[in-house]
């Protein structure tokens, strides 16, 4: 069984396919794509059940390293390095904060409903889950997915022994790179165009009553303080494009995570930069903080040279295709007004964190 999602009243499941292979990473990089495609049938268990199941499991021989990320910054890279690893299984992108904030809660502002009881039992529960999955005796490569960084304070409360990294890239290659996989999606303009025209009036009913404008709004921001969010979306006024919407994505996800930073969580940093212009001393360092072994880094080395995300319709190959972002200087001075609300640095600037 595989945690979907917990709901006011019931926990629901997956049962994949007898025939998939959940921790091929190569074969099937991101866990949400094959809860949704490879479904063989769900399983609810009431809360109460649920509740009791997870309290008897026991996850104490197990470990986890966390890494949080901008998207489009190496993250599934450093998936499959850990998958090659001996006595390492890699949780990529499962789908159970999404499905629980956005599919079971009518919630708009998620930054208070992650400090309430209530979401830290869920995510002890999502979190326990998930590492059950994994044999007893390996470490577990967690690569999360959006508004798992809600989950950062309840982490260092419960599972103190769990490492963090974030992996981030600057902000215009990082957002040209969304546009070039992702932006010009039809569904996705459609979901931007129609959340920018909920948002064109005096006040934010719009978020509220429509769940299209609810989830894209809540999707782009990460979740991340909406009464802030919706101030600087009406005075810097990005056009609906993937481009400019992923910059406020961009700027929200390292807000939340300077946020924590300021509060004493630490996170071992991992720029895509840092990563291009010298792959085996930023290997070392992370694994020499993560207690791997040297001898591993050629196998990282190596399997650093195929592509992550094949057999995807965001792999090298299939982007050949694709259209680049063309900057023009209108777009350029609202992305940089988005930057300046969040205290970032210029769209051609480096990024320190």
């Amino acid at each position: 069984m595989f945690l979907l999602g917990v709901e006011d009243d019931v926990a629901k499941f997956v049962e994949l396919d007898s025939d998939i292979d959940l921790f091929n990473i190569r074969k099937y990089p991101i866990f949400y794509m094959i809860q949704t495609f490879c479904t063989k049938r769900m399983i609810i268990l009431p809360l109460k059940d649920f509740y009791d199941l997870v309290d008897s499991i026991d996850t104490s021989d197990r470990n986890v390293v966390w890494l949080f990320h901008t998207l489009r910054c190496g993250s599934t890279v450093w998936s499959q390095v850990f998958a090659a690893l001996p006595k390492w299984k890699v949780i990529s992108e499962a789908q159970c904060m999404i499905y629980t904030l956005l599919q079971c809660r009518n919630i708009l502002n998620i930054s208070e409903f992650a400090k309430t009881e209530e979401f830290e039992k869920i995510v002890v529960a999502t979190i326990k889950m998930h590492m059950f999955l994994a044999p007893k005796g390996h470490s577990i490569f967690w690569k999360t997915i959006r508004f798992d960084e809600h989950m950062i304070p309840i982490i260092r409360k419960h599972f103190p022994s769990h490492k963090l990294l974030f992996a981030y890239r600057d902000c215009a290659p990082c957002s040209s790179s969304f546009y070039k996989s992702f932006g010009r999606d039809p569904s996705l303009m459609n979901d931007v165009a129609h959340t920018c025209k909920e948002l064109s009036g005096d006040n934010d009913d719009g978020l509220h009553r429509n769940a299209i404008a609810r989830s894209t709004w809540l999707f782009f921001t990460n979740g991340y303080n909406t009464e802030f969010c919706l101030k600087v979306f009406k005075k810097c006024k990005p056009y609906p494009n993937g481009f400019e919407f992923f910059v406020l994505s961009w700027v929200t996800k390292l807000a939340l995570i300077s946020e924590f930073q300021k509060e004493g969580i630490n996170f071992h940093l991992l720029k895509y930069e840092d990563l291009q212009k010298d792959p085996v001393s930023v290997i070392q360092t992370l694994f020499t903080h993560l207690g791997v072994s040297s001898e591993l880094i050629g196998l990282a080395r190596e399997t650093m040279k195929q592509d992550s995300q094949a057999g995807t319709f965001f792999s090298q190959e299939s982007k050949k295709s694709n259209r680049d972002w063309l900057r023009t200087p209108d777009s350029d001075m609202r992305c940089n007004a988005l930057l300046r609300e969040f205290n970032l640095p210029s769209l051609d600037s480096a990024t320190v964190l």
